[in-house]
C-alpha cells in the first residue's frame, strides 16, 4: 500500500472538521465515526458524528 504526503488542502478538510465537532460534540451523546481515506483520486474522506440516540444528527460529513 502506498501513502501519500497530506497536502494542504487535506489538512484544511481535517482542521474544518475538528473544529465542528469540537464545537457541537456532546459527550454520551454523539459516536464519531472512522476516516476512510481512499486517496485524492475520486475517493473521500469520511469524517461523520452522529447522534447515538438515533443516527439522525449529524454534526460533520466532510468529502
Amino acid at each position: 500500500m502506498e501513502y501519500l504526503p497530506i497536502t494542504k488542502a487535506d489538512q484544511e478538510l481535517i482542521e474544518a472538521a475538528t473544529s465542528v465537532i469540537r464545537k457541537n460534540y456532546v459527550p454520551g451523546k454523539h459516536h464519531v465515526g472512522g476516516c476512510d481515506y481512499g486517496g485524492r483520486e475520486g475517493t473521500s474522506c469520511d469524517f461523520t458524528v452522529r447522534d447515538m440516540q438515533g443516527a439522525d444528527q449529524v454534526l460533520w460529513a466532510g468529502y
